[in-house]
């Protein structure tokens, strides 16, 4: 038997404030879990949806709180490339810096700083 979809939608709803603790947070293997438990909620919430009268109060409001979840969970999206770009950045820069790096110890003097003419 399937739960009804308000009962789904409070879940997702609590696991969306999860993630958005788990992401604040930096806990990445939280955030697979919780990614994964919202992909099941979202599978489940779509057979619940199914056993609703399309038109009926119950859901219309399931509808509004499901374009609710998704807006929240676009802005984490959007947080989450926006840190990832960065994150990329950061190792674009350290890694020039490790090349730099390991061209100055290669052991290629010049002779003028040696005293070597």
């Amino acid at each position: 038997m399937n739960r009804a979809a308000s009962a789904v939608l409070d879940d997702l709803e609590r696991a969306c404030v999860d993630a958005e603790k788990a992401l604040r947070e930096q806990r990445w293997r939280d955030c697979g879990i919780i990614w994964n438990r919202q992909r099941r909620l979202t599978h489940e919430l779509e057979f619940a949806l199914r056993e609703l009268v399309g038109g009926s109060a119950e859901h219309k409001l399931a509808l509004k709180r499901i374009a609710r979840i998704a807006k929240y969970r676009d802005g984490q999206l959007k947080r989450l490339r926006a840190f990832h770009a960065s994150i990329s950045k950061r190792l674009a820069t350290l890694g020039r810096y490790r090349s730099y790096a390991k061209t100055i110890g290669t052991g290629t003097r010049s002779r003028l700083l040696d005293g070597n003419y």
